[in-house]
């Protein structure tokens, strides 16, 4: 009984978020560190905005099949007019996210990174899972965080690791 006992107690430890080895992502082109729970997987995507074409970097990491974290970032390149830092501008991408994922229950709440304006949302999809994101303006990017878990699943414990690891580089 004491070794089943000693067994269960390890393997819980060992699949603990605190546990398990989590790698620094930064970016050559993105001014930021984060850790994610592995190498995370890197594309690209065109976004049409009133500044122009720009480009969207997209990383994602699994923690497990129910839960997903991704970080975003969107430069915008010397000549391209820079993003307004303004409440206006973080509720409009706040109510495109919720919008498109038909997002209902929304609690959010201004927050910062050392100088830059951000904000914390939460909400529950139309399936039933739930979806945590920081938005931040700093300088000539925009970053987004996100995490979303399953309706049966607490990723809360890997989310907050996840956005307290955020940092801009100087």
């Amino acid at each position: 009984m004491l070794r089943l006992l000693s067994a269960l107690t390890l393997a819980v430890f060992i699949s603990s978020p605190e546990a398990s080895d989590w790698v620094t992502f930064s970016p050559s082109d993105s001014g930021f560190t984060v850790s994610m729970p592995a190498s995370p997987a890197v594309s690209s995507r065109l976004i049409q905005s009133p500044s122009g074409l720009l480009t969207t970097r997209i990383a994602s990491a699994e923690v497990s099949r129910n839960t997903h974290l991704t970080v975003s970032w969107t430069s915008y390149p010397i000549g391209v007019r820079k993003p307004k830092v303004s409440d206006l501008t973080i509720d409009k991408m706040v109510d495109a996210l919720v919008d498109s994922r038909d997002g209902s229950n929304v609690v959010q709440h201004d927050i910062s990174n050392g100088s830059y304006k951000a904000r914390d949302v939460t909400f529950t999809t139309e399936n039933g899972a739930t979806v945590r994101t920081r938005f931040f303006v700093a300088d000539r990017r925009v970053y987004q965080l996100s995490a979303e878990w399953a309706e049966d699943f607490d990723g809360a414990a890997e989310t907050n690791r996840f956005f307290e690891s955020f940092k801009l580089n100087a």
